[in-house]
């Protein structure tokens, strides 16, 4: 009796200790010497079933006794093997003439069964997940009520192995988790219902807040948030007690030393457990390459460079539209006044040029002195490409009117500028060498607009086209054809025009009447009429003191003194640039 006893005390002792841990390898350690001291036997191996490789595993003491090997037998086989399949518990007085005993462990480890009581250990769902086998009792074979102590202990054993299933599970989950985060370049932070911080997996956002993790994990979010980031901490507020998830795009986090562009998506934490997930991606980088880009773009262009691939950027073949400016006579003109007076000029010129440029689309490709050059059409291509150049040189135009007028009623000179607008196919890309190189587009088309602008003081015009914008303007544009010309460098002639306003703007009677006058004279002059050119052109000269009348009327002067060859075509060929 009070044998009996003892064991159930200590069999309630094992109970209690086998809640004293988790871990798996501890955990069989302690089931096996807790079941030896119960059922007097000289060893206990307890086998657990491995389901990916269909197999029961133990760890059992080898002939060494300072030494663990670890034994793996199909579920199928020998003695543990039978009671895993079946279920039922087996006790064997003597091991060796039971045919399901399988020698080969003795074989192995250099030991010899005698006895063995066999038990099945399942779950609370009557699921199977291991075998207690018993071997050797000291004093004689296994009896009754040793199989109803093992069977209390096996029991107990599988609770406390599922629980070390479990937390096991739990901590791979964990461990996984931690590892996906630790892989996100975001930084995801957790906050509990009490708002405050429980875990974090980048040190950005705190660092950027001037902060430390104790202050974020033992302060709720109120405390630590600041002022300047009120917009953030409302809405973790609002989802925390709305539960409904909040996106923001592009916003400003303010730290103590610097502006940290981000955008950020809180989420409600789903559970009895209350809480909000921050999910912030820092777009410092990508906000800082899209201010430099809006220095040559609109912000809307840099923004969609930055969305596409990069590789567009360079080295393409693409029809475009460029505008070439420059300011008359400007080295002249700055020789006479002070070196911040130039400064100042041509910064507030260029202010208006760019402004022009990015309101229509286009790009700053470069300044060249007092020059600028101008694309419409990369990084992207537009249909309206040429169109927007046009309208940008008209802006740059009425700009540098009202930029006059100020310069006027200071007491200042006014500058004049020309403008050349050409398309045509172009190379696009990174030019320069490894170690320095710009982005910019070069080819005939460039040359073009370049010579094109040249022309503009040869004609006494602000802004000539040639014929290949012209064409894919249809007729948005009041334009009149200026001349034939075969610019320096080249052997084909252009048809250049003078753009003189868009569709629908109202145009003087005085310049009509000069515009259909130099028309008139255009063709008397390519049909070698010269003197009945001269007519026309004076007169159009008189009432709307035209510019391209000045030149032709000179040019036929100069025929009527040299009469040109016959064969000539009433084609200017340019002797300079």
């Amino acid at each position: 009796m009070k044998k009996a006893q003892k064991r159930v005390g200590v069999l309630l002792d094992t109970t209690r200790s086998l809640g004293s841990t988790l871990e798996l390898d501890r955990l069989i350690k302690m089931i096996m010497e807790a079941a030896k001291e119960l059922l007097v036997a000289d060893r206990c191996t307890l086998f657990l079933f491995d389901s990916q490789e269909k197999q029961l595993c133990a760890h059992i003491q080898g002939k060494d006794t300072d030494t663990v090997q670890e034994i793996r037998i199909p579920m199928g086989s020998g003695i543990a093997g039978y009671v895993f399949t079946s279920g039922e518990s087996v006790n064997i007085p003597d091991a060796y003439k039971d045919s399901r005993f399988n020698p080969e462990v003795d074989r192995q480890t250099g030991y010899v069964t005698k006895n063995i009581l066999c038990m099945p250990i399942k779950n609370i769902s009557g699921e199977c997940i291991g075998v207690t086998q018993m071997i050797n009792r000291r004093g004689g074979p296994f009896g009754l009520d040793d199989e109803k102590i093992l069977s209390s202990f096996s029991a107990q054993a599988a609770v406390a192995i599922e629980k070390s299933y479990l937390f096991k599970k739990t901590e791979d989950m964990r461990s996984y988790l931690q590892g996906i985060l630790s892989s996100i370049t975001n930084c995801v932070i957790t906050l509990n219902d009490a708002m405050h911080m429980r875990t974090m997996n980048r040190n950005w956002f705190m660092n950027a807040l001037g902060l430390n993790e104790a202050t974020m994990m033992e302060n709720p979010v109120t405390a630590w948030m600041t002022e300047e980031n009120s917009a953030l901490l409302k809405d973790i507020l609002e989802v925390n007690s709305t539960r409904l998830q909040v996106y923001v795009s592009e916003y400003e986090l303010k730290g103590p030393k610097s502006t940290t562009y981000i955008n950020y998506q809180i989420m409600p934490i789903i559970g009895e457990k209350r809480g909000v997930v921050l999910i912030l991606e820092d777009i410092s980088s990508e906000k800082r390459a899209i201010m430099t880009l809006g220095r040559y773009m609109s912000p809307a262009l840099a923004k969609q460079v930055m969305e596409e691939d990069g590789s567009q950027l360079g080295g393409t073949r693409k029809k475009v539209a460029i505008v070439f400016s420059d300011i008359r006579s400007f080295t002249k003109m700055s020789e006479s006044m002070e070196p911040h007076e130039v400064v100042e000029l041509l910064n507030h010129h260029f202010s208006d040029q760019v402004n022009a440029i990015l309101a229509e689309q286009g790009i700053l490709d470069k300044y060249i002195g007092d020059a600028t050059m101008a694309v419409f059409g990369v990084p992207f291509v537009s249909p309206d490409d040429s169109i927007h150049a046009c309208n940008a040189a008209l802006r740059m135009q009425d700009s540098l009117k009202i930029l006059n007028q100020t310069r006027e009623m200071q007491g200042l000179r006014s500058i004049s500028i020309g403008l050349g607008v050409n398309t045509g196919v172009v190379l696009s890309g990174n030019i320069g060498s490894t170690k320095r190189m710009e982005f910019s587009c070069i080819g005939d088309a460039v040359n073009l607009a370049s010579r094109t602008e040249g022309l503009t003081k040869l004609y006494h015009v602000t802004i000539l086209i040639t014929e290949f914008t012209k064409a894919e303007t249809n007729d948005n544009f009041i334009t009149r054809e200026v001349d034939w010309v075969i610019v320096t460098g080249k052997s084909q002639r252009v048809v250049i025009h003078e753009l003189l306003g868009k569709k629908g703007d109202l145009l003087s009677d005085d310049l009509m009447d000069g515009l259909l006058l130099y028309k008139q004279g255009l063709e008397l002059y390519r049909s070698r009429q010269f003197a009945k050119a001269i007519t026309k052109f004076q007169k159009a000269i008189d009432i709307a003191d035209d510019g391209p009348s000045k030149t032709l009327m000179d040019r036929c002067r100069r025929f009527i003194e040299n009469p040109p060859e016959e064969d000539w075509d009433g084609v200017y060929i340019c002797e300079s640039k």
